[in-house]
């Protein structure tokens, strides 16, 4: 359910200059949005439609009127104005001549059905583009229209600009562009062509340079003046401009059909259902148009607009107009900020304007004949013209050259075959061209090899040595992005190129966000090719709906010679121990202190080295307590654990080393001084070598040749792992 907005301290403070500013923002309002409503209306009977224009502007009043009172009461931004808008306008007048082109060719310009079946598919239209804009707010699914591309909104708003001309020049002639346009042009007397050309040429003008909404209600005075001057010079009078055409119908309130009294079995439905397409491109423009006018205002009035909230609002006010025979509307940018430039200073001026315009229809509804068809005329054409303007040239200095392409291929579209082409081809446009960026960028984010890369695991002396020597048999890619057909196809042409001899493929999916079946080809063309060389395929850090949707596209990953690990460090580990497994082992004591100690320095180290057995998953170190000693793994494996600040007391967040047989761990500690940083914990039954504070003071003072030594291997491994992580680091960057 829709609940209004607050009221903001604005609306209670100065009651005698807020009432008057309101009065005067809605006197304003009411004459633009009058004149929208006769051009909106105009538009889209135009040509041999002429004659209902009476009644469109009917449904375009009273579309405007309850459109103004919903939003006054619940938008966002409870200033906001809005009521029929051109580029909605510009596809109900396309659809509006196709139908009566068909009603006119079958029965004649006499048809009943005619003015029933247009009236029908205009407020139809309008009750279901609202039930539409109702489901994405209520569902909150605004923020998706924010993903269509924006070249292709731009597109089709450029298009529309496009169908506005074309309109205003049939609007002004009564025949669209083509081989009648000049006759039909010739026709028309030089003092309207004079002024919704001059109207539409100096409203863009001065739009671009002043940016005063102000300037359009005084532009269309001055034009509407300079009609009628025109017209007493040319000894025409204002009866005989009425019977050319040349002045709007006046509104004819007894015409008004809405829901209760409409002739139903007049319709032709079938003509209605025929044109869904043009229905579903028409909700598209206005969800865009919507879209775009609440993020303007939302800049231009520094207030935070809530674009499902607009959407809702939009939504009850385009089924209520459905209901009572009006037309499709949206929030307007330009009234709302031509409504707070002259004054606005809350809802009651949006009420005030509306108040107006239901007492022009009511009391005085001859006055819209003294309104010229060339001034709306004028008003289409300035409204279509910036938008071409602002998408089609201001648009480069935001848009990249190929975005700039697509719309101008969209408007190109639009011209030549109609606006439903080209908004399914301009997505198909901006759909080819992400996919085409996307596929430029790299899938392999980098690359890795088991030298320049190590697991978490500290190694002896001796592996160190072994994994320097053939870590180069571990080929490692962190892939990254979305992988489809030609992505993937890249991963496995850049690991067929350095594969070599490598005994150990990994891929790290960590960065992976998602792929498609081609991609499960791709793996198991990877998987084909390492197999044929005797190596091991090995796939980690996998979401599971990543590795969901390998398994669904048939790729098994429990087929030789796969392996899956949960991280790339995990996935290191196996790696390096596949490589390591073929030497034999040392004691521990040689492994730490035994490669390069003189004879019978391992024998004396032992001798204030004390044993400490734990248990699978028992502490050895907790974090906090203070550093009185270093462990030598004797036997088991060790993992030190870092700690979550965030997180509830003695939570374990990642493991970031572990130490097996004739490593060392806690060394640091012991020299520093420094209480525990991290936990280490026994990953399995373990039995540490454990060296104290005061037996090292001791083997110092009684064995200095030894402690030296001892001291030595303990640099050579701070050494040796700032090595490796700058080896990581390096890697990187």
């Amino acid at each position: 359910m829709l609940s209004p907005e607050p009221a903001s301290p604005a609306d209670r403070a100065n009651p005698r200059s807020r009432a008057a500013g309101d009065l005067v923002a809605g006197a304003v309002c009411a004459l633009v949005l009058v004149a929208y409503a006769g051009s909106c209306s105009g538009l889209i009977f135009s040509g041999p439609l002429n004659r209902f224009v009476g009644q469109g502007m009917v449904s375009a009043l009273i579309s405007t009127v309850l459109t103004i009172l919903v939003l006054s009461r619940w938008s966002s931004y409870r200033l906001s104005l809005g009521g029929p808008d051109s580029n909605s306008s510009a596809i109900l007048a396309i659809t509006t001549a196709a139908i009566a082109g068909t009603v006119l060719g079958e029965s004649g310009p006499d048809a009943e059905s005619l003015l029933p079946t247009l009236l029908m598919w205009v407020a139809a239209s309008a009750l279901g583009c609202g039930l539409i804009l109702l489901l994405i707010g209520k569902r909150r699914w605004g923020r998706c229209v924010r993903f269509m591309p924006y070249p292709v909104m731009g597109g089709f708003l450029a298009g529309t600009g496009y169908l506005l001309v074309v309109g205003s020049f049939k609007m002004l002639t009564g025949v669209g562009l083509g081989s009648g346009a000049r006759a039909g042009l010739a026709a028309v007397p030089p003092v309207a062509w004079i002024t919704a050309l001059a109207t539409g040429l100096i409203l863009t003008v001065l739009m671009r340079w002043m940016r005063r909404s102000l300037a359009i209600p005084t532009i269309m005075v001055a034009a509407a003046a300079f009609f009628f001057l025109g017209l007493f010079a040319s000894h025409e009078s204002v009866a005989q401009a009425r019977v050319q055409g040349l002045l709007m119908d006046p509104v004819r309130m007894g015409d008004w059909l809405h829901a209760f009294n409409f002739p139903y079995r007049a319709v032709r439905w079938d003509l209605i259902l025929r044109h869904w397409n043009d229905f579903a491109v028409m909700t598209l423009v206005v969800i865009i148009t919507c879209l775009l006018n609440a993020t303007s205002i939302d800049l231009a009035t520094s207030h935070d607009v809530d674009i499902d909230r607009e959407l809702r609002a939009t939504g009850l006010a385009n089924v209520l107009s459905g209901l009572a025979g009006g037309m499709v509307a949206v929030n307007s940018f330009n009234r709302t900020l031509l409504s707070q430039q002259a004054g606005a200073a809350s809802p009651w001026a949006a009420r005030c304007c509306a108040a107006l315009i239901v007492l022009l229809m009511v009391a005085v509804p001859g006055a819209t004949s003294f309104i010229p068809r060339a001034v709306l005329t004028g008003l289409i054409l300035y409204l279509g013209l910036s938008l071409l303007l602002t998408w089609l040239w201001d648009a480069r200095r935001t848009m990249l050259p190929s975005d700039l392409a697509i719309v101008g291929a969209i408007v190109v579209i639009v011209a030549v075959s109609g606006i439903v082409a080209g908004v399914f081809l301009g997505l198909l446009i901006a759909c080819l061209n992400f996919v085409f960026t996307f596929s430029r960028s790299p899938a392999v984010k980098y690359a890795f090899t088991g030298v320049t890369r190590r697991s978490n695991v500290e190694r002896t002396t001796a592996e160190l040595h072994c994994l320097q020597e053939g870590g180069a048999a571990i080929k490692g890619f962190v892939l990254q992005g979305h992988l489809f057909f030609g992505t993937a196809s890249s991963v496995l042409d850049e690991i067929r190129r350095v594969l070599g001899d490598a005994r150990f493929v990994v891929l790290d999916l960590w960065l992976v966000r998602g792929l498609d079946s081609s991609s499960a080809m791709a793996f198991a063309k990877i998987r084909k090719l390492v197999l044929e060389r005797q190596a091991h395929l090995v796939i980690v850090g996998a979401a599971p709906g990543l590795l969901e949707r390998l398994r669904h596209a048939n790729f098994d990953l429990r087929a030789e010679p796969i392996r899956v690990f949960p991280d790339l460090d995990h996935g290191l580990e196996w790696c390096e121990d596949q490589l390591i497994a073929v030497f034999r082992p040392e004691p521990a004591m040689g492994a730490a202190f035994g490669a390069t100690a003189p004879s019978g320095t391992a024998a004396i180290l032992a001798r204030y080295l004390v044993p400490r057995s734990l248990r699978a998953g028992e502490k050895a170190i907790s974090h906090g307590e203070s550093s009185e000693a270093l462990y030598l793994v004797d036997q088991g494996q060790v993992s030190i654990y870092l700690r979550s600040d965030a997180g509830p007391a003695g939570a374990l967040v990642w493991r970031a080393r572990t130490y097996g047989p004739g490593t060392v761990v806690g060394e640091m500690g012991l020299y520093s001084g420094e209480p525990r940083s991290a936990d280490v914990v026994a990953d399995v039954d373990t039995v540490l070598l454990v060296l104290t504070r005061e037996r090292l003071e001791a083997l110092e003072r009684e064995e200095p040749a030894a402690a030296a030594h001892f001291h030595r291997q303990v640099v050579t491994t701070l050494s040796l792992r700032l090595q490796a992580a700058n080896n990581q680091i390096r890697l990187l960057l």
